[in-house]
């Protein structure tokens, strides 16, 4: 007899609900809940954030950088102050710039990260409820529609009409 599958997709689905604990009326409370507990929220960390200075000196790794600071060096060893002076300030301007543009962008991403929240519709108990995806757990019953995003790993059971991008 051959061996089940490990992979969740691939399992017929009475054996993909019994080892979920979940049925076609979805999770009660009470085992989402567990679910919850034991598995975590449905999250994903959220990339590190690079200090101030990591991203200024990042500023100049910038090919185009290097070449006219190397410019400016061999300006400054031939005794020419004024056009050494000219590209220093050129490429200051230029990675300070870049800097700012890199940082504002940067808060401006946390900010809608904390603002944005992606909602679903799931089947708990046989009743429809909204939850924000971080409720979802393994087992639930995702109710899509059309342009709803899909808010966590799962197996599509039935659908009518399915399209996705």
């Amino acid at each position: 007899m051959a061996e089940p599958s490990p992979h969740y997709w691939s399992r017929p689905l009475e054996a993909l609900r019994q080892s979920l604990d979940s049925g076609p009326e979805g999770l009660t409370a009470t085992q989402a809940a567990a679910h919850l507990l034991r598995d975590g929220p449905n999250v994903l960390e959220a990339q590190s954030h690079t200090s101030v200075w990591v991203l200024l000196f990042s500023q100049f790794k910038s090919p185009l950088v290097v070449i006219l600071i190397v410019a400016a060096i061999i300006s400054m060893l031939a005794g020419e102050w004024v056009d050494a002076s000219v590209v220093l300030a050129i490429v200051l301007g230029s990675t300070l710039l870049g800097f700012a543009q890199e940082f504002i962008a940067g808060n401006a991403i946390d900010k809608l990260r904390r603002q944005v929240q992606i909602h679903a519709r799931v089947l708990r108990g046989g009743q429809v409820c909204v939850l924000p995806s971080h409720g979802i757990v393994r087992g639930d019953v995702v109710l899509l529609s059309a342009g709803s995003l899909i808010p966590a790993d799962g197996v599509v059971v039935s659908s009518k009409d399915f399209f996705i991008n």
